[in-house]
């Protein structure tokens, strides 16, 4: 399987931190990038695994409202 990289919401993170489970996302993607405000909404202390990055582009960050 090829490396993979994802960019993820808190949602996701949530639920798999609520089922003892977020290692799974680590099995599944060499990464995951989130924002430093997802970092925040999430809570707890992120994985190394999780990169937490800027949105260089701030113009798209509301392009999903």
């Amino acid at each position: 399987m090829p490396n993979r990289i994802i960019i993820s919401d808190t949602t996701i993170l949530i639920a798999f931190e609520n089922i003892d489970s977020l290692n799974l996302l680590e099995m599944l993607y060499e990464q995951i990038i989130v924002t430093p405000e997802v970092k925040d909404e999430f809570g707890d202390s992120l994985p190394s695994w999780i990169k937490v990055e800027e949105v260089s582009d701030k113009d798209k960050v509301n392009c999903w409202n």
